[in-house]
């Protein structure tokens, strides 16, 4: 039913995104949700069929958490962004679009392409509202982290950012440390984590 999925989300979108020839930003979110979400016969498929499950299992406000899990499960350069993001704000406590876009380019390259798609990361991830507005245009603060909302949904996160990462196994520290982490607040023990 990817078929049926693509023309629902076109439908939902039509009057919200542009679609101006071929390939219009409809068109590339509509492929961009597909892949986060649509199974694909991918590794990360299982982690999918969860959030689809776990999507019914928690409030709309917390829907974020599963969005942004399966994207930085699906797209490497998006978890990489989301760390940027995070270094940055721990560091400085705010973060200028201009020097996450550069911090970005230089593990990326500094391409065009890459210049874009890191402006759309944060675009993203400021319409998600997991960044507010900083005191001047174009600098960024991280609100106050999100509460976890269930155990299940912070192992769900958890095993996402290994997906992401493309490992097996890490640290619970490591992980609950990393900085793609910053606009949610994880609270699990290893006991937790074993069950």
């Amino acid at each position: 039913p990817a078929g049926e999925i693509r023309k629902g989300l076109s439908r939902h979108l039509e009057g919200v995104l542009a679609e101006s020839g071929e390939r219009g930003a409809r068109s590339k979110t509509i492929t961009v949700l597909c892949r986060m979400w649509c199974e694909d016969g991918s590794i990360v498929d299982p982690l999918r069929h969860e959030a689809i499950h776990l999507r019914q299992e928690v409030q709309a406000r917390d829907h974020v958490w599963l969005h942004t899990g399966l994207a930085i499960a699906t797209y490497p350069f998006f978890l990489s962004a989301m760390e940027t993001l995070g270094r940055l704000l721990r560091l400085q406590g705010d973060v200028s679009l201009q020097e996450a876009t550069r911090r970005i380019c230089e593990r990326w390259g500094d391409r065009e392409r890459v210049v874009r798609s890191a402006r759309h990361v944060i675009q993203s991830v400021r319409d998600w509202c997991l960044l507010d507005a900083g005191p001047r245009k174009g600098v960024y603060v991280a609100p106050k982290p999100r509460q976890q909302p269930s155990t299940e949904l912070a192992v769900w996160l958890i095993r996402a950012v290994l997906f992401g990462a493309r490992r097996d196994v890490a640290p619970l520290d490591e992980i609950l440390q990393s900085p793609a982490l910053f606009p949610f607040d994880l609270s699990i023990t290893p006991h937790q984590l074993r069950q």
